[in-house]
């Protein structure tokens, strides 16, 4: 699975310089804030029901629960659809950001395939097809890279955004057909069948959907005080940073997180401890992030310059003090579905409502300059996956002492 999201997160590098020279700021101020709304919808695309599938013993309420959770990625299409196509009528959004209000409805089209994609990939997972999963992670970047370069070329508008769109179908259609082929699901879709499982695990949409979403809605809001405080130019700056930085960094961070809730759900299925392998981990974690950062800190601007083009040199000096924080969750977050595997779901609350409580301080500082705002968005993150992080293993401790007899 790692191997697989690194390799998909190579092919967008090493095209990224012929990417960063066909578009504007401009457009990836769009881009970036377009993808900040999908980020958050994704997370209630299937109402949280597809971390349910791997809990089951029998692969008949799992399947179940795949069929659940499409359903309800359906009907949230739908909504955010209507929603969407609303807000994207603001006059404030068009002055924000003239063009984001055009492909705002992209994002309820990536809701719905994202929240059918997740669930089906969940049950590959569960029938232990890394390798399908992985493959799947390089075919959807090599169709956004390729589709985005071809619609750069030919100066397509909206390219950025129709080439992701087109990503993101590919990738969904190949996991349903493997899923179809290869690992189908087991007996036929009953409603009641579909209803009994949603009932049982009813406990992941009631529970678990708040924390998941104040954390997709807290990981936006730094897009969403730049665009409110900044100019066009230091948006897209920003976003360009981000998407360069911290994209990559969240693949990698879901990969292992989908990989150590895998292992760990089946290590408590066998009775087994967690911290020894949590700490092997941690111990791979936390020297490459800190190897990354001070890399970045010191050859960030001269490194975006050379690599993207003189006209994203800012986004570089963005980039030395953004890239803490980025770090801070690629080494805190994998750990995070640890608290869903030991059946804490209510624990998983305590970071997002940090984080957002964080984050309430963060406008005290809207008149510093971009630099030192950027500064203070990834103090936030510091502290809020630091605490992350020290949470899980304090559970993760008390569950290891609770196998002692």
């Amino acid at each position: 699975m790692l191997t697989g999201t690194v390799l998909a997160q190579a092919i967008p590098f090493l095209v990224a310089p012929v990417i960063a020279r066909q578009y504007t700021v401009a457009e990836f101020a769009v881009f970036g804030s377009l993808m900040a709304v999908f980020n958050i919808l994704n997370v209630v695309a299937a109402g949280r029901y597809e971390m349910a599938v791997m809990v089951p013993r029998e692969d008949e309420e799992a399947a179940h629960l795949v069929r659940g959770a499409r359903t309800i990625s359906m009907m949230t299409g739908i909504v955010a659809l209507a929603v969407l196509s609303v807000l994207g009528t603001s006059d404030r959004i068009r002055t924000a950001l003239p063009g984001l209000s055009t492909v705002i409805t992209y994002a309820a089209m990536l809701t719905l395939m994202a929240g059918v994609q997740v669930s089906t990939q969940q049950w590959l997972l569960r029938k232990g097809m890394f390798g399908a999963v992985a493959r799947f992670k390089v075919l959807q970047a090599l169709v956004i890279t390729g589709a985005t370069i071809v619609l750069g070329y030919y100066h397509v508008s909206f390219g950025l955004e129709r080439g992701y769109l087109i990503g993101w179908s590919a990738f969904s259609f190949a996991t349903a057909f493997w899923v179809l082929t290869r690992v189908p699901l087991p007996g036929g879709w009953s409603w009641e069948g579909m209803m009994g499982a949603l009932s049982r695990f009813r406990e992941w949409p009631l529970v678990n959907t708040w924390p998941a979403l104040i954390n997709a809605v807290a990981s936006g809001m730094a897009t969403f005080f730049v665009v409110a405080y900044f100019p066009l130019q230091v948006s897209g700056q920003h976003n360009f940073a981000r998407q360069y930085l911290l994209v990559p960094i969240s693949m990698v961070t879901v990969a292992l997180s989908q990989v150590l809730f895998a292992r760990s759900a089946g290590r408590i299925r066998e009775g087994l401890p967690l911290l020894p392998e949590l700490r092997s981990v941690l111990k791979v974690l936390v020297p490459l992030g800190l190897a990354g950062a001070i890399l970045l800190t010191f050859l960030s601007v001269p490194l975006f310059s050379w690599v993207f083009g003189h006209q994203w040199s800012e986004a570089g000096a963005y980039a030395r003090w953004l890239i803490w924080g980025y770090v801070a969750q690629l080494i805190a977050s994998p750990f995070s579905v640890l608290l869903l595997a030991m059946r804490q779901v209510r624990a998983t609350l305590v970071f997002p409502m940090l984080f957002m409580l964080l984050l309430l301080v963060v406008p005290l500082f809207q008149h510093l300059v971009p630099m030192r705002f950027m500064a203070v968005l990834s103090g936030v993150e510091i502290i809020a996956y630091g605490s992350q992080l020290a949470l899980v293993f304090w559970f993760a401790a008390r569950y290891d002492r609770s196998l002692t007899p």
